[in-house]
């Protein structure tokens, strides 16, 4: 949202005022003509009951969609992310939201680095570490930190006016970071989205990837089974890592989209993941699957790794012969994920 934002601008009164005496001044139990006529400009907005909202009540959340995508344009994707957080403000679910971009892996140290972001990584560690989450998509290792290819952090609607913090409460606001794992449950951006549209906390279990028995025949369900059950589908010591994460920024040729990215949990090895639930495209995965191995090692940032420390492969409810020798020969492993 541009600094014209409405909400933007009531938050600077707040702040320069102090939130009571603008509420105060709004409802006409204190004279402020400076503050009225600032406040007039925001109702004939956003109206008088909705900036009574936010400045009245204070569990409203104020979400931010990050993205690591260097193109110009969104991908379809995220614009459906766009469009539904426009829909849950016209509904007055959130208090407002914007999105922002930020480079899919941060150098921790030298001249151009930028700690910002660094900052911003480990605030979002520290926390996970607190409310006993974890982040396996925000890497970090000993020169660099990573971000996943899409994900979003949800602050309190009124943490640009705190002046102190509390014991219950982050000075920042911070309230979630998405996608977040408690070791049995991914939480996704989706799942809180639709937890929020539906008026369920998110670690509710109606909010939860994969409840009652999806049909693991089409894409989504695949990839929300792999996600779920690393160990029962694609073998032990794997830990799910991002979905749709970006490749190839750093490659000529244009960027790609890993549909799942796992990590093993005590090697410096990764795994890459096509779902195609339609056999018939099963053959056009082996290129793009191979594409995006050298595409994510350029990304990496890892000087130590190599090529056999990424592996690919490929899910469907189904292979032929013709995809089995393909396999061998290309050095893919198929996953068969049973509809």
């Amino acid at each position: 949202m541009s600094n014209t934002d409405p909400v933007e601008r009531l938050y600077g009164i707040v702040n320069r005022n102090g939130r009571q005496h603008v509420l105060d001044v709004l409802t006409g139990s204190v004279e402020d003509t400076d503050v009225a006529e600032q406040l007039d400009t925001i109702v004939d907005e956003i109206g008088q009951d909705r900036t009574e909202q936010l400045l009245g009540v204070g569990d409203l959340p104020w979400v931010t969609l990050w993205v690591t995508n260097r193109s110009s344009d969104l991908s379809d994707k995220r614009q459906e992310l766009v469009n539904r957080l426009k829909d849950l403000w016209d509904d007055g679910k959130i208090a407002s939201f914007s999105t922002n971009r930020v480079p899919p892996t941060v150098r921790r140290e030298g001249p151009h680095t930028r700690r910002d972001h660094v900052e911003r990584h480990r605030q979002f560690r520290r926390w996970a570490r607190q409310h006993g989450l974890t982040l396996s998509a925000f890497d970090r290792t000993d020169d660099a930190v990573k971000f996943p290819g899409t994900f979003l952090t949800v602050r309190n609607v009124h943490y640009r006016t705190y002046s102190l913090p509390t014991e219950d409460r982050d000075p920042t606001g911070l309230v979630a970071v998405f996608p977040c794992f408690d070791g049995t449950t991914r939480y996704t951006v989706r799942s809180y989205l639709e937890a929020l549209d539906e008026g369920q906390h998110w670690r509710s279990r109606t909010a939860q990837m994969g409840i009652t028995t999806p049909d693991y025949g089409d894409h989504g369900s695949i990839k929300a089974r792999l996600a779920q059950s690393p160990t029962d589908t694609v073998g032990p010591n794997w830990t799910t890592v991002d979905d749709e994460e970006y490749v190839g920024y750093t490659t000529v040729g244009g960027s790609g989209r890993l549909d799942l990215l796992f990590k093993h949990v005590e090697e410096e090895r990764y795994l890459l993941v096509e779902v195609k639930p339609d056999p018939d495209d099963v053959d056009t995965a082996f290129g793009q699957v191979g594409r995006y191995r050298h595409q994510f090692l350029a990304d990496s940032g890892i000087p130590s790794l190599g090529v056999d420390d990424v592996e690919v492969a490929i899910a469907a409810p189904e292979f032929r012969e013709p995809h089995r020798e393909l396999a061998d020969e290309w050095d893919v492993r198929l996953i068969t994920v049973n509809p």
